[in-house]
């Protein structure tokens, strides 16, 4: 079996991971050029969600779109025009094949909610703080 490799130029805002890489294909697609947050902020009018944590260092977290990014991708995708599907997995390994699957069609799957708790490029937080809200 041949693997597939997609490229993609990838840009990284700070709390909007659920967004970054549909806007890195949406630019890639149009030429357009984005202004910074612009999915996230676009995602978000008409609801917000605030939530307290026990964490001294991180106090409070708010997140725009009901925070709910399942909701934010269905309400967006006809506005902007992307395909959204989503799936949910029980195990890891029922997860990750389907990924695999989709990035051998050709489609770069978003990942999440995933705990950062459990990936080690994030040196600060890994294995050290819960915050159950990632998106790859």
């Amino acid at each position: 079996m041949q693997k597939k490799l997609i490229t993609l130029k990838h840009h990284a805002d700070d709390y909007e991971c659920m967004w970054n890489g549909i806007e890195d294909l949406y630019i890639r697609d149009t030429g357009e050029k984005l202004p910074p947050s612009f999915f996230f902020s676009l995602s978000s009018f008409g609801s917000i969600c605030y939530m307290k944590t026990p964490n001294e260092d991180l106090k409070r977290m708010v997140a725009l779109g009901d925070g709910r990014t399942k909701q934010m991708y269905k309400f967006l995708a006809p506005i902007v025009g992307f395909e959204y599907k989503h799936y949910e997995y029980k195990t890891f390994e029922q997860a990750i094949k389907k990924a695999k699957a989709e990035i051998d069609a050709g489609y770069p799957p978003v990942l999440g909610a995933l705990d950062m708790y459990y990936l080690p490029y994030y040196l600060k937080l890994y294995h050290g703080e819960h915050i159950p809200f990632h998106y790859i």
